[in-house]
Formats: structure tokens, C-alpha cells, sequence
């Protein structure tokens, strides 16, 4: 015995409760204003973390600093990993109280390794030819001209 399926039919959803009338008040001071900066301080410079490290790093060898907070509490567990030699807990620190390298890249025009390299895997492409069994991709006009005939 097979059951006929029936078809599910939906229903459209209602809107979303009665739109607000234009030149309403609702909201006005939080709204955005094109060309104002919404975060005018912007991201803070330095947290609390970060403070700590720069605490930690400062303090004398062998001596544990005061632990107050979990920042303090996390970077003295980060601190002797990286006195024992564990050099993930090293960058950690490092790069939370100096920030991080700079990264620089150049847009003078200038080739870069990466473009040599990629030049030299092309010539070299080119001198070989393509591999054995290759069959090339035709435009798609050419493939159905030669079936019509």
C-alpha cells in the first residue's frame, strides 16, 4: 500500500508588526549619521593583559609578581611556560607588550619572490607543453558548429 503524497502547501508570513510612521522621534539619539564616526575613541590602545605583560616582562628574574586579577593570573602561567622554554608562551608575551612586527609589503612595482616564482613556473609550463592525454577546452561556439555538420 503506497500513500499519495500530498502537497505541502505554506503559508505566506504576515509583516512584522506596524511600521513606523515617517518623521518619528523613536530612537534619534543612537541612530547613525552619515560622515560621523560611530566609535570616536576607537579601539583602546592597551588592555588589561597587555599591561600585565608589560608588568611581567619588567619585573626581576625569579621573582613572581603579585597576582591580583585573571589578566595577572594568566600571564604568570604564560611567564613560567616561557621561563621553562616554551616558546609559544615567549611570542605571547612578547607580542602582547610590544605589539606585533610590523608586516611590510611593497607596492612600488618592484617584482617580488612571488611573482619571479610564478613567471619561472609559466616559461617553464610553456617549454614543456601540456601533459600527456591533455585534451584542451574548446569555446563553447566551436563544439556544437562541428556537431551541426
Amino acid at each position: 500500500m503506497r500513500r499519495a503524497l500530498t502537497p505541502v502547501i505554506k503559508a505566506k508570513k504576515l509583516p512584522r508588526g506596524k511600521p513606523f510612521p515617517k518623521g518619528h522621534s523613536i530612537g534619534v539619539a543612537t541612530r547613525f549619521i552619515p560622515g560621523v564616526c560611530p566609535n570616536p575613541g576607537g579601539r583602546p590602545k592597551s588592555k588589561e593583559v597587555n599591561a600585565a605583560c608589560r608588568e611581567f616582562l619588567g619585573s626581576d628574574i625569579g621573582k613572581s609578581p603579585k597576582v591580583q586579577t585573571n589578566a595577572e593570573s594568566m600571564v604568570a602561567k604564560f611567564g613560567r611556560k616561557a621561563m621553562r622554554g616554551d616558546l609559544a608562551a615567549a611570542i605571547f608575551l612578547a607580542e602582547r607588550a610590544e605589539g606585533r612586527p610590523a608586516v611590510q609589503m611593497s607596492v612600488d612595482g618592484s617584482t617580488d619572490h612571488l611573482s619571479l616564482i610564478v613567471a619561472h613556473m609559466e616559461h617553464r609550463s610553456a617549454e614543456l607543453g601540456p601533459p600527456e592525454g591533455f585534451i584542451p577546452l574548446q569555446p563553447a561556439g566551436e563544439g556544437e558548429e562541428e556537431q551541426a555538420q
